[in-house]
């Protein structure tokens, strides 16, 4: 909204109630709010007064949700299907919300709240990153779990092939016994005809 006055060359409005543009300004302001607040501010006198009003009733909003994405980023914790790239946007995400209401949080701490909550499968990244002096920034984080997720997408990859072709070679054996007339282990037949 701020943005918006200023390129309007409306934003010394807000810090003056008898401003010549303060009446524009508070047009703007109420048409660029949601319904609800349109009908809180609609009896407001000036661009300064919407202004705080809008402001009064988002910082008690803010307070809590300061608290919620603190506890958030603290607990932060990388779920079992979630890739490294969803992970890392998700705790980037928190990262801005909580500089967006004015807590700032720098890359070092997101560094830290990153590798505390890496799923088990990266601990040893998160261990060998930790390590380091100075601490890793998140790009650098992001490209070593990104390196090793490729590395265990393979390995799954790899092993899946494996079984595939043990199956397949499997069943390849049993048909060839059966045609001899020889059974695969474990298998055996009954004859019902004569006992």
């Amino acid at each position: 909204m701020r943005c918006l006055l200023a390129v309007k060359g409306l934003s010394k409005a807000l810090e003056s109630d008898t401003d010549n543009a303060s009446a524009k300004a508070l047009g703007l302001i109420i048409l660029h709010v949601s319904e609800n607040l349109q009908f809180m501010l609609a009896s407001t006198k000036s661009a300064k007064e919407a202004w705080g009003t809008l402001k009064e009733l988002f910082d008690q909003q803010t307070t809590a949700r300061k608290m919620g994405l603190r506890r958030a980023l603290a607990q932060l914790a990388q779920q079992p299907s979630e890739s490294v790239t969803v992970y890392v946007n998700r705790a980037i995400a928190m990262q801005k919300a909580l500089r967006g209401i004015g807590k700032e949080v720098d890359d070092g701490d997101l560094v830290v709240s990153l590798l505390n909550g890496v799923s088990p499968a990266f601990q040893t990244q998160a261990d060998f990153l930790s390590m380091q002096d100075p601490a890793p920034t998140v790009r650098k984080l992001l490209s070593v779990l990104l390196q090793a997720e490729a590395n265990q997408l393979r390995k799954a990859e790899q092993r899946a092939l494996y079984v595939q072709a043990q199956r397949r070679s499997e069943s390849a054996r049993n048909d060839q016994n059966r045609q001899r007339g020889q059974f695969s282990v474990g298998e055996t037949r009954k004859c019902y005809y004569f006992k």
